[in-house]
């Protein structure tokens, strides 16, 4: 009864399917503290309705991710049919004649129209004082945007992988700013989220030109970096204590989860004459 009822639940297959349950993260964990946790403390902190902005967003981001979640089980399909030495996950086989892609829509809408809503009784959207006329805009907004997320995947799986560099950043982008069609991005969530754009971008330009997994790169360190050089870049021009205390509690985060990895790279800092490094 279980297994039955959880093909109707949203998310099965980047969960089950995409990804091995036994290598890395769990998917929800992983998107959660990884992603949505990154994109509210971008947007939420400074808001004027705190909580309901942050449940308006967690709504659309799931609402995204069944969209987005299409192109996921799309990229293995034409994996299979279409690549000359294609390879899929290990789960794939239990979804191949049993995902919907009805049934992703079906709870991207209702998500959708849910986090809509939410971001409505706020009161702090962009179009929250405009009316009736304002609320329904936001609905086409909304569509527009997962339809827009759902043609350029499909366009990223069906280019060669190479170009497929160049369709990832945009789809990171999507990924992480959409909130910012709504809400007030700060000068610190800015940083922020580009910060995580460049720590989800950059392992992926690596694999691609490398032709293997960057296994062993900070991706973590690398983020809390890229975010304290630009915050410290803004810094000038954004000179009050609502920019200093939304970046410090930034930098604090990715400090904490980047934790072993900057330790790590503390600890290998030794003299170029003891450097074992080879060019191969």
């Amino acid at each position: 009864m279980a297994r039955k009822l959880s093909g109707f639940l949203p998310l099965q297959y980047a969960s089950r399917g995409k990804r091995d349950p036994k290598a890395g993260l769990p998917f929800f964990l992983d998107n959660i503290g990884d992603d949505l946790l990154i994109i509210l403390l971008a947007f939420v902190p400074l808001s004027e309705a705190p909580i309901t902005v942050a449940l308006a967003i967690a709504a659309l981001h799931f609402s995204f991710w069944c969209i987005y979640e299409i192109g996921y089980y799309e990229n293995d399909r034409v994996a299979i049919l279409h690549e000359r030495h294609g390879q899929v996950p290990v789960g794939f086989k239990q979804f191949e004649d049993g995902y919907s892609a009805k049934l992703a829509w079906a709870w991207g809408i209702a998500l959708g129209a849910t986090g809509v809503v939410l971001m409505w009784w706020s009161g702090v959207s962009h179009l929250a004082n405009i009316g009736t006329i304002g609320f329904v805009f936001l609905i086409l907004l909304w569509g527009a945007v997962l339809i827009a997320l759902r043609s350029l995947f499909g366009f990223y799986n069906h280019v060669d992988k190479m170009s497929r560099v160049f369709v990832y950043l945009p789809l990171q982008l999507f990924k992480y700013a959409f909130p910012a069609l709504f809400f007030v991005l700060p000068a610190a969530g800015v940083a922020l989220i580009f910060a995580q754009i460049i720590r989800r971008w950059m392992p992926y330009v690596v694999y691609r030109y490398l032709g293997k997994e960057p296994v062993g790169f900070p991706a973590r360190l690398n983020r809390f970096a890229v975010f304290a050089v630009l915050w410290l870049l803004l810094l000038p021009s954004n000179v009050d204590w609502s920019f200093a205390l939304h970046g410090a509690l930034i930098a604090a985060w990715l400090f904490f989860r980047g934790l072993s990895q900057i330790n790590a790279a503390r600890s290998n800092v030794r003299h170029v004459t003891e450097d074992d490094w080879r060019n191969e």
